[in-house]
């Protein structure tokens, strides 16, 4: 569930926060980028929409491995780099270790401002799919944008075309049954897409009876 926010950040507020971000994005990609590096990232949401306030700034990261190793590879060494340079703690146990070099990234970028909200990759597709706008910061591993004075210009909203290959690679994925919390998401999500979006995903699914039947209880 999206969070509520007591107040808005005014837009002045908003851009000196995604300068800000940017700024980090480029800094980790250039100066720590050993061992993981932001792969792609656009921003979603009310500030790619250009509206007058927001009660977030969200943001798409995608992040990868530079280089190929083993968790225990470089362990020691990462560890002490990430307390000298970065001020983390250790990680307690061994599934924080082993998610420490992905999720340092998302951390530094977020730099504990919680305004700003850390989406997955994965659900850039589905965000698409509302055909709201967005804008690439990042591609490829390359900042595309040098000031934030250039971000509502690149702003760009996906194809019909791309709507389709994105629906014929299973994007959002059919759930099983037809009830409980998954299809209560599913349903939920698709009521967030455009008509003829979500209605091409009700026929490769062959859930217009099922959905018609949710949206009118």
């Amino acid at each position: 569930m999206p969070t509520k926010y007591k107040s808005k950040l005014k837009k002045e507020v908003a851009l000196k926060k995604l300068e800000a971000l940017m700024e980090r994005l480029e800094f980790w990609n250039k100066n720590y980028s050993r061992y993981y590096r932001v792969e792609e990232a656009a921003l979603v949401g009310s500030m790619a929409r250009n509206e007058t306030s927001f009660g977030d700034i969200d943001l798409c990261v995608k992040v990868n491995r530079t280089q190929e190793f083993k968790v225990h590879d470089h362990r020691d060494e990462y560890i002490e780099w990430r307390k000298e340079v970065l001020g983390y703690a250790p990680p307690r146990d061994f599934s924080a270790e082993i998610g420490m070099y992905e999720l340092d990234v998302s951390r530094f970028i977020k730099s504990r401002d919680g305004r700003i909200e850390i989406l997955r990759w994965v659900q850039f597709p589905v965000i698409c799919l509302t055909m709201n706008p967005f804008v690439k910061l990042v591609e490829n591993g390359n900042c595309l944008i040098n000031s934030v004075t250039e971000v509502m210009s690149k702003s760009t909203v996906i194809t019909d075309e791309q709507a389709i290959d994105i629906v014929n690679n299973g994007v959002p994925e059919n759930p099983s049954d037809k009830k409980g919390v998954f299809w209560q998401s599913y349903c939920n999500t698709l009521a967030k897409f455009p008509v003829h979006i979500r209605n091409m995903i009700l026929e490769r699914d062959s859930n217009i009876k099922h959905y018609e039947c949710f949206a009118n209880a």
